[in-house]
C-alpha cells in the first residue's frame, strides 16, 4: 500500500518560555522521568532542560504524544496530553531535569486525529547543565491510500510456437558374435558319482559391430545332464559342468535389449539376424573314457 506522509516541524527551545506557551495553548508541561529514578523537573546545577515546539498542519491534530530522550546512559520518557492545542497549529512544552551529557536523541510517537501513526527521531544533541537546549526534529504521520504499483522483476517471458514433424528412425545395427571358444572341449564327469559335477570348462564369446549387446548361453541338454553358469562381472564368459556323459551343442547368442514396435518382450529386435549366434561342441566323457 502506498503511504502518504504528513510532516510536523518540532524543535527544542528555552524551557521557561516554552512552558508558558504550552499553558497558553492548552498543553501540559511534562517533567522528564529518568529510568530508575525521579528526575527534578527543572534546571539545577548538573542538569539542563529541553524545550519542544511542535507545529502541525491545518486540519490535523494530535491528542497526545509520547517522547523518549536518551543517550544510552541516561533515558527519560513521558507522555504529553496536548488537548485541543494542536488545532492552532503549534504545540510547545518543556522537559527539565535532563542530566548533562552528549549523544542524546529525542524520539516522538503518537497518532493524529484520524488514527494515522506519527513518529520522528532527532539527530544527536548535547545537554549543557543549567542551560536551555535546542535541536530540530521532524514528525511524520503516515496516511494509508488505496493506490498500488507493480513490481519490476527484471525478468521476461518467452512464447514458444513449436512445430511437430514425424520421421522414421534408421534401422538398428545388430552386433555379431566374432569368436566362441570352449576350453577344454573334452570334459570328464566326476569319478565319484555320475550325478555330481566334476571338472569345468570355460566358455568365452566376443562380439563385434553395431551397438554392443547382451550375450546369453544355451545347451541342447537338460539341467540334470549339463549346466552353464555365466561368470559374474564378466560379460561373454561362463563355466560349464558335465553330469552325464554325452556330446552337447553349446550356443552363444548376442542381442540388443530393444523390443520391436508392436511386439512383446519375448521378441528381440535382432532376432534371426545373421551372425548373432555361434555354436560349439562339448564332449562330456566318463573317467578314463
Amino acid at each position: 500500500m502506498k503511504l502518504i506522509s504528513t510532516a510536523f516541524g518540532v524543535g527544542f527551545v528555552a524551557a521557561a518560555a516554552m512552558v508558558a506557551c504550552a499553558s497558553e495553548q492548552g498543553g501540559t508541561p511534562a517533567p522528564g522521568s529518568h529510568v530508575g529514578s525521579t528526575a527534578p523537573p527543572y534546571v539545577s546545577g548538573s542538569v539542563g532542560s529541553v524545550g519542544i515546539n511542535l507545529l502541525t498542519p491545518a486540519d490535523t491534530s494530535l491528542a497526545s504524544i509520547g517522547w523518549t530522550i536518551s543517550n544510552g546512559t541516561s533515558t527519560y520518557t513521558g507522555t504529553v496530553d496536548l488537548g485541543d492545542a494542536t488545532i492552532m497549529g503549534s504545540i510547545q512544552f518543556a522537559v527539565g531535569g535532563i542530566a548533562a551529557g552528549t549523544g542524546y536523541t529525542l524520539a516522538l510517537v503518537g497518532a493524529d486525529s484520524n488514527g494515522d501513526p506519527c513518529s520522528g527521531t532527532s539527530g544527536t544533541f548535547t545537554v549543557v547543565a543549567s542551560t536551555d537546549n535546542y535541536v530540530g526534529v521532524n514528525v511524520v504521520c503516515t496516511v494509508p491510500t488505496d493506490a498500488a504499483t507493480g513490481v519490476e522483476t527484471g525478468t521476461g517471458s518467452v512464447e514458444v510456437d513449436a512445430g511437430v514433424s514425424v520421421t522414421t528412425q534408421g534401422a538398428y545395427q545388430c552386433p555379431a558374435i566374432q569368436s566362441f571358444s570352449i576350453t577344454p572341449a573334452l570334459l570328464e564327469i566326476s569319478p565319484l558319482s555320475p550325478s555330481l559335477p566334476g571338472f569345468t570348462s570355460q566358455l568365452a564369446a566376443t562380439q563385434t559391430g553395431g551397438t554392443p549387446g547382451t550375450i546369453t548361453w544355451s545347451v541342447n541338454g537338460t539341467s540334470t545332464q549339463i549346466a552353464i553358469t555365466p561368470t559374474s562381472g564378466m560379460p561373454g564368459y561362463a563355466t560349464v559342468k558335465c553330469f552325464v556323459a554325452g556330446t552337447y551343442t553349446l550356443t552363444a547368442k548376442v542381442a540388443l535389449n530393444v523390443i520391436p514396435l508392436e511386439q512383446d518382450a519375448s521378441v528381440n529386435v535382432c532376432l534371426d539376424q545373421p551372425f548373432t549366434t555361434m555354436t560349439g561342441m562339448l564332449n562330456c566323457a566318463k573317467p578314463g573314457g
